[in-house]
């Protein structure tokens, strides 16, 4: 074999590139699709903006109560629930940031949740957070039948 046969890939260099991509910042480089019309967008913001109307969240603290009520939302304070007007979802929703930064777990780690910059994360859940009822399930087919019965329907039928 004759000298300097074999050098490898990165031959007569000094190693690859130190050029790394910022995974945490990339930049999404096509314009957004639009996937419903624009009189769609308006009936679905329309919608929406009912949903506070008619559903209630509850609130617990009396303060908080008293200051949503003195904004004009709706308030039951017998059952601690409140009802958002459209008056102060409309202005609240003009006033919402365009970007967020989220701090990581360690300071590489932050990312920014803006339009454009897309981003991955890993999603998961403990089991006795999915399910506080039950806890931890077993992995036999006989320890998740509880968990199959609820798929099947029992959600809509108010099995929780």
């Amino acid at each position: 074999m004759r000298r300097g046969a074999r050098r490898g890939r990165h031959a007569g260099t000094d190693g690859p590139a130190d050029a790394r991509a910022d995974y945490r910042a990339l930049r999404h480089p096509f314009q957004p699709m639009d996937a419903f019309l624009d009189d769609q967008k308006e009936a679905m913001h329309e919608a929406a903006m009912d949903v506070p109307q008619s559903q209630a969240v509850p609130v617990p603290l009396a303060e908080a109560r008293a200051l949503l009520r003195g904004a004009g939302a709706r308030v039951d304070d017998r059952s601690e629930m409140l009802f958002t007007r459209r008056q102060i979802a409309q202005p609240a929703l003009a006033t919402a940031p365009l970007s967020i930064p989220v701090a990581g777990g360690a300071r590489g780690r932050d990312i920014i949740l803006k339009p454009g910059y897309p981003v991955s994360q890993p999603v998961a859940g403990t089991p006795h957070a999915a399910d506080p009822v039950r806890g931890k399930r077993s992995r036999s087919r006989r320890g998740c039948g509880h968990l199959c019965g609820r798929l099947a329907g029992g959600w809509s039928a108010g099995v929780v």
